[in-house]
């Protein structure tokens, strides 16, 4: 944390996120942020087995080679600003994942799409 000024108040940088769930099928789950991440890490919880789970920046890259995989009981650590990730069950019954993020004060609607079609606009 750090202090603004004078303020007499507290003024948060970071505030931390956390979604859990588990994935079944082979649609891919998209998580959507509030506000842009700073970091963010993704773990395959899943306690036994052989499976692994697709990561990508959006669900059109899962189908793509814009994607990494983590089998079970990995994990993968990404320092970029992300406004959204898209998970996918590559194999295995059902994948259990966590994704835990430090978001900063970037809303997410005022990030730009992070793609080659605009030429990287903005960035």
């Amino acid at each position: 944390m750090s202090f603004a000024g004078s303020q007499s108040s507290q003024v948060v940088d970071h505030v931390p996120a956390l979604v859990s769930g588990s994935i079944s099928d082979t649609d891919a789950v998209n998580i959507t942020f509030s506000n842009v991440t700073d970091r963010i890490t993704i773990v395959n919880a899943t306690a036994s087995g052989s499976t692994s789970l697709q990561i990508a920046m959006s669900e059109a890259s899962l189908a793509g080679a814009n994607s990494i995989a983590i089998g079970t009981g990995e994990s993968i650590t990404i320092e970029a600003r992300m406004k959204a990730i898209s998970l996918k069950k590559i194999s295995g019954t059902s994948i259990n994942y966590a994704v835990i993020a430090t978001l900063n004060r970037i809303e997410a609607g005022e990030f730009p799409a992070l793609t080659t079609a605009n030429g990287f606009e903005k960035v």
